[in-house]
Parts: structure tokens; sequence; C-alpha cells
């Protein structure tokens, strides 16, 4: 592990590191707008300069694109490398339209915290600005793109991380211009991400546009309701409405990203007609009542019909704690039915799943990321969890083989962002030294699976789990 000197605090990290997150590591910030943790390095924005005093490497280098290493003597605050931040800020000033107070990302803006930080609190320049005509961009996302820097972080997401084709960089010099061809909604369900990834306010959530300042949120972790993955989420919450949800990091389920369900598909949380309070009989009422309304009304009809004739109604949406707490009341009024799928085939599926999942073989979003070999069996990826298509992606781009085991394969491979080979069954997966035969494809040190629908044949995943491989259960949204 490399060992290295960051404004006079020895610093140890893993080999790889670079400068700017071995220092970030011992608390010390270095301003960049290019760089994120989740992206290809770029060195496109030149902010993020220090000076190597000595070691292997001297003088002013970006420390994003600069791998740690040995003996390394780095300074944050040479005069040298600040004056080259200071000039890059005025640099990427000079055009910029100075609109913080209708900007939505003011108050979590980087362009506005390194400006303000730098000491860059002056125009010098005092001729004509270059300005750009906006994009209509979906119902999702407003476009304001007088607001570039040129970071390239947007394409460098949806093009290269996510796999869209509908959005890239045009132009060139000083008209650079990042956007589509012609107006239009963003095809890619992962585009809502370009609002976060974003450093300043060219992308910001225009479903949430002119409510609040980020100050005004009173924010809660929470979890993704919209399908079984589990993502992470942030929801930003102003005067009791739901307006905003973003990405939290968690690197063994979503990463830094959403999809844009789990992003924008929240209108149902403030919808007027949703009941905000306990009610008996549409009379409002404290919840102690309505508890004891439900319990006296639950024994009036188990005395009269029996509990045989009771049935307990749950669905994908309710919450973990929900569902377990249904369950326990299904548990106390023995023989009452509980049921969470409109088809038993769906039930049935679901629960041969669970059944055949253990700590051993159940394979998480960064286990499929690593796999060298991953088999799909009848799902659609893209409709029942889309973050578990770019699980899949990064391990394609990484040299894995996919492939997707599906009667009707073509709706199925339909606008996946990774190629993949279809099969008709899993013993059509070709093994390593050209064998066939799903049993054997245990033989791959990192092979993985992710089954499919909960009605998926009982056969078929307990084919897989016989074989060794790892599962992963298909993420069938409500």
């Amino acid at each position: 592990m490399p060992k290295l000197i960051i404004d006079d605090i020895a610093v140890e990290v893993p080999a790889g590191t670079n400068v700017l997150e071995a220092a970030r590591s011992v608390g010390i910030t270095i301003p960049h707008f290019c760089y994120h943790p989740a992206l290809a390095i770029a060195g496109a924005c030149r902010l993020c300069a220090v000076k190597l005093l000595d070691g292997p490497v001297k003088g002013i280098q970006m420390s994003c694109s600069l791998p740690a290493q040995d003996g390394m003597v780095v300074s944050t605050t040479d005069p040298e490398a600040l004056q080259l931040r200071s000039m890059v800020i005025e640099w990427l000033m000079i055009n910029h339209p100075h609109d913080c107070p209708v900007c939505d990302e003011g108050g979590e803006c980087l362009l506005q915290d390194f400006t303000i930080a730098g000491g860059h609190g002056r125009r010098r320049y005092q001729g004509k600005k270059r300005t750009f005509l906006n994009q209509y961009l979906g119902e999702g996302i407003q476009h304001e793109m007088n607001r570039c820097i040129e970071c390239y972080r947007c394409v460098r997401f949806y093009q290269d991380y996510a796999g869209g084709t509908d959005f890239g960089v045009t132009g060139s010099a000083g008209r650079v211009y990042f956007g589509r061809f012609a107006d239009g909604a963003l095809e890619s369900p992962f585009s809502g991400n370009l609002v976060d990834i974003c450093p300043t306010g060219v992308f910001t959530d225009k479903t949430g546009r002119f409510r609040a300042r980020y100050w005004d949120y009173e924010f809660a972790p929470s979890i993704c309701p919209h399908c079984s993955v589990g993502c992470n989420t942030s929801p930003q919450n102003f005067q009791r409405e739901l307006i905003k949800v973003v990405a939290r990091r968690n690197d063994q389920v979503n990463g830094w990203f959403i999809c844009d369900r789990g992003r924008f598909d929240k209108g149902y949380v403030n919808d007027g007609r949703r009941p905000r309070q306990p009610m008996i009989d549409g009379v409002a009422c404290g919840y102690e009542e309505a508890l004891d309304a439900l319990a006296g009304r639950i024994s009036d009809f188990i005395g009269m019909n029996g509990t045989g004739s009771l049935a307990l109604v749950g669905s994908a949406r309710l919450s973990l704690e929900g569902a377990i707490l249904l369950g326990e009341l299904a548990r106390y009024l023995d023989g009452a039915q509980l049921c969470y799928f409109a088809d038993s085939s769906l039930s049935g599926g679901s629960l041969a799943a669970v059944q055949l999942l253990n700590e051993q073989n159940a394979a998480s979003l960064s286990d499929l990321e690593g796999a060298d070999c991953i088999a799909l069996l009848d799902l659609d990826l893209m409709q029942e969890g889309p973050m578990l298509a770019l699980a899949v992606r990064k391990a394609a781009l990484a040299g894995a083989q996919v492939y997707l085991v599906a009667a009707e394969p073509g709706a199925a491979q339909k606008d996946l962002p990774f190629r993949c080979t279809a099969v008709g069954s899993l013993d059509e997966v070709p093994l390593e030294g050209g064998g066939q035969g799903g049993r054997r494809l245990r033989r791959r040190r990192k092979g993985a699976r992710t089954a499919g629908p909960p009605g998926l044949d009982r056969s078929e995943v307990g084919h897989a789990a016989a074989g060794g491989e790892r599962l992963r259960r298909g993420a069938a949204g409500p």
C-alpha cells in the first residue's frame, strides 16, 4: 500500500487510489468538477491541481488522474496550485449567467461552493457572454445549458455507464453542447441521474422546480418501494409534502444511482385522495381508537364466520415492517388466509425462490458486477428491476458472458444496455472448454445467475440452486 504525505499528514491508501481520494480519506477536500468515483477519469476541468514537492513525480499535477505512490509529498495549499485553481474558476465563470438566485441547484452546487471557496467574487470579463438554446428533455428534467462548465460528467454517465444512445455532446471549443439531436424525452430509464451527477444547474428536477431550497428540505434515509432491488434513497420533504427523491450511496446495492421510476414516480404520495389520518366509517379519529375498532370488528367477524373466512391482503408496495406485522397478525389469528399476490402461480413461484435462497448462494448487485458468467432466466430487467440491468452491464463491460434464457427473447432483449446471447433453455448455456449443460456452470469460479419473475418454474430455480450458482430473485414491481 502506497505511503505518502499530503499537507504534512502521513497517508497510507490501497494501491490504485488517486491522490484526490487519498486526500479525502484524511479529511482534505481538493476542489473538482469532472471527477466522480463511479465514472472513468476524464481530467477535463483541471480544477483539482496540486503541487508535488517531492517523490517520483514533481510539479503541478491533476490529483484525480494521479495514482498515489510511495514517497510522494503533496501540497494542496501551495501558491502555484491555488493560483491555477483560481484561474480555472475564472475561466469557467466567464460565460456563466450568475443566476444562483433563480437556480434550483442553489445550496447544493459544486460550482457555487468552489467558486466561493476559491475567492472568486468579482467579474473582470466585460465581453459578451456565450449563450445556448435549451432543449425539452422530458417531464422529469429541466435543461439550462448556459450553466454548463463542460465537465463531461453527464455524457460519461449517460453513454459510458448507463448505455444510453440518445444523448451526447456536439460542437467544439466554446460551442460544446450537451443534449439531444432534437428535442424530446430522454429514453434511458436512468436519465434522472443527470440531476445528481451534474455539478452545476444544467440538469435539475423539473418535478420539484421552484418549490424549496436545499436547506429547506427535511431528509430521511429510505429504501425505494418500487421493486425488490432495495435501492437506497433520500426523500426530500418540504412542509409535509414529498418534493424530490434522490439516490443515497450504497456500494453493495445501487452504488450512487437509482432508476427514473424510483426518482420520479412519487405522485401518489402527495395525492389528495390518499388518507392522511385514521378513519372509522369515514370519520377521522385517533390511532388508538382506530386500532381498538379494528380489533373489535375482526373479533366479531371471526366469532360469526371463523378464522378460515378471514383474508389478510398485502401487496408489493407494502413496507418490510408492514409485511412483517401483517404476517404476525395472520399467525396470531390462527387459520386466517394471508395473501400478497393476485395470482396463485406468482405466489408459488415467489415462495419457491425464497426457500431456495440462503446466505451462501444469494447474490448481491455487487456480486453480479463481479461475475464472469450470468444467466437471466425469463425476465425483463428493464421493466422488473432496471438497476439490475446496470449491474449486469458493468459485468458485461468487464468481459462477462451474459445469456438470456427465454422462450421468446425478443421482448426481453429490447432496450437492454448490454449485449447478451439468447438461448431457449439453461442447458444451452455454454461452459468453459465448450461443454454444454447448466449443471456444470458452477465450474466458473465467479459464475452468477439471476432468477426471473416470481412465476418462474420451480424446477428451473431448483436446477440453478443444485448447480451451486449464486442466485438473485427477479425484482418484479407491484
